[in-house]
This record gives structure tokens, C-alpha cells and sequence, in this order.
């Protein structure tokens, strides 16, 4: 029999909605009010079930049982199985759908102004500041943005806001991520820049201590 590199690439794109859901699910999970034990054990089945189904359906279903590599029916398999690689192949259809759609969509008619900049930390200071965290690893992938960060500000005209917030100015901060890389000089940089804009109200929304151990962090960063 002839091997089949259709149904392969068909296993493959499987499997990457299979990896969006479960990328989805646990995005969800940390959401919730959970210990961080369970989280942790989230994560771990994460990992685990998006390396193990590419190799389990491709084994399982492509080379053993219906034999799709060479030439099988797609028919034989199980129907829930058949059913998920449906709601997997609904996901990679709908991500760059979503996309486009967000592209090419009309800005909110409340916001009159949107300007971002990219301020690479790393340059500014001469040196990269990479710290000792467990994935100071990564700082070495080449072209890696790791010390730039993207600053926006954006204008919003709200017809109905009452007369004495006209003007309010608000620092939105989130997914500080202490981890160690980068280090505390990075995000000390970064709250330096959010104080020069003299914001009126400052709100961080979640992520800030990927470890415990940092907690000395805060008196430098946020505690200014």
C-alpha cells in the first residue's frame, strides 16, 4: 500500500486543535478559585496530553487499527473519537477565522486614539537582564522579545461618563509573572515607566508571583 500523507497532515491538524483545546481548558482552570497543588497537576495532564495524543492517534489509528497512513477508512474508527476529531477540526477552522475577523474589524467607536510603542529594556540598559529563574533558558532562543515591552495608550471618549472623570487616566498592568527571568531590575524599569505617566488610577489584574520566593519584590515594584 501507498502511505497516505493526506490523512497524516490530517492527524496533524487534529492534533493542533487538540492542543488548543486543552491550551483553552486550562487557561480556564487557572480562572478558578483553585489550589495551586491542582493547578500544578493541571498543568502536568497539560503537558502530558498535548505531547502524548499526536503520538497516541498517529500509532493508534494511523499505523495500528484502521491503518489511516496506509490507505484505512476513517469510518472505522470510533464515533466519539470521531466526533472529537470533528470539534478538534471545528477549532483549527475557527482560530484563524477569529483572527481575520479581529484584523479587519471596525475599532469601537468609543476609542478616538490608539498609539503603542516597543521599548526594549535590554538595550537601554546594556546588558540583558536575564536573572537565575528556571527559564532564564529561554532568554537564549534567538529572536526572542523577552525584554521588550509593548506600551499603549489609548483615547476613549464615553458620552456617558460623569463630568468629574473627564480625563481620568488609567495604568492597566498585568502578567508581571515573578519568576526570576527577567530580573527585579526589568520590572523595576517598568514601574519607573508607569510612574512617569502620572496615571491618576492604577489597576493590575492578575499574574504577579510565579514564585513565593519573590514576594521581596514587591516593596521596589509595585510597592511604589
Amino acid at each position: 500500500m501507498d502511505f497516505h500523507w493526506l490523512n497524516l497532515l490530517a492527524l496533524i491538524i487534529f492534533s493542533g486543535g487538540h492542543a488548543a483545546l486543552v491550551i483553552g481548558l486550562v487557561n480556564r482552570l487557572h480562572g478558578l478559585p483553585f489550589r495551586r497543588e491542582t493547578l500544578r497537576i493541571t498543568r502536568g495532564v497539560h503537558d502530558i496530553l498535548i505531547a502524548a495524543f499526536p503520538l497516541a492517534l498517529v500509532w493508534f489509528v494511523g499505523v495500528q487499527g484502521p491503518r489511516l497512513l496506509w490507505g484505512g477508512e476513517w469510518i472505522r474508527l470510533p464515533v466519539l473519537l470521531l466526533a472529537y476529531l470533528g470539534v478538534c477540526a471545528a477549532v483549527v477552522i475557527a482560530l484563524p477565522l477569529t483572527a481575520l475577523r479581529r484584523h479587519v474589524a471596525r475599532p469601537v467607536a468609543a476609542l478616538i486614539s490608539n498609539h503603542s510603542r516597543m521599548l526594549d529594556i535590554a538595550r537601554e540598559f546594556g546588558h540583558r537582564p536575564v536573572g537565575d529563574g528556571r527559564h532564564r533558558w529561554m532568554a537564549h532562543i534567538p529572536g526572542n522579545e523577552l525584554f521588550q515591552v509593548q506600551v499603549s495608550e489609548k483615547n476613549y471618549r464615553l458620552p456617558r461618563l460623569p463630568t468629574n472623570c473627564d480625563g481620568l487616566s488609567i495604568l492597566h498592568l498585568s502578567d508581571f509573572h515573578f519568576s526570576g527571568t527577567p530580573d527585579r531590575d526589568y520590572y523595576e524599569r517598568l514601574i519607573e515607566l508607569g510612574q512617569d505617566m502620572r496615571p491618576d488610577l492604577i489597576v493590575f489584574t492578575g499574574d504577579l508571583l510565579d514564585s513565593d520566593d519573590l514576594l521581596d519584590w514587591l516593596p521596589s515594584t509595585l510597592g511604589r
